[in-house]
């Protein structure tokens, strides 16, 4: 298995928090880090192939990072 994990900036993800849900940011970034490590750590345990996309360059440059993302699975024999 391969796992594609799309990070956020911790700061950015807890500003987003707080315009959405009102979420204070010193409960943002505390929940930031619990997600991100569940996702590094529960899913697919024991997958050694990951893919690391980092989610404002997919918001800046949408095509070009689909683009990179495909050519890293493709080396991983994927697609």
């Amino acid at each position: 298995a391969v796992v594609v994990h799309i990070f956020r900036n911790p700061a950015e993800s807890a500003k987003s928090l707080l315009a959405r849900d009102r979420l204070e940011t010193s409960l943002g970034v505390p929940l930031w880090v619990f997600y991100n490590r569940n996702a590094l750590t529960q899913a697919a345990p024991g997958a050694a192939r990951r893919v690391f996309v980092e989610h404002s360059e997919l918001m800046r440059s949408p095509f070009s990072t689909v683009a990179a993302l495909q050519t890293q699975l493709r080396a991983l024999g994927v697609c």
